[in-house]
């Protein structure tokens, strides 16, 4: 079973800006495929 957890984050310096990542060119990227069942089985470990 996959458990919700509370991460605390120490803030980063600088902060990081909407504009760092070119969002609009990425979602226009074609859907990459991902195995999702390999990431939950390492989550589970």
């Amino acid at each position: 079973t996959i458990m919700p957890c509370v991460v605390y984050v120490t803030p980063c310096e600088p902060e990081p800006s909407s504009s760092d990542i070119p969002y609009l060119d990425i979602w226009k990227d074609e859907w990459r495929s991902v195995n999702f069942e390999g990431i939950a089985s390492e989550w589970k470990k």
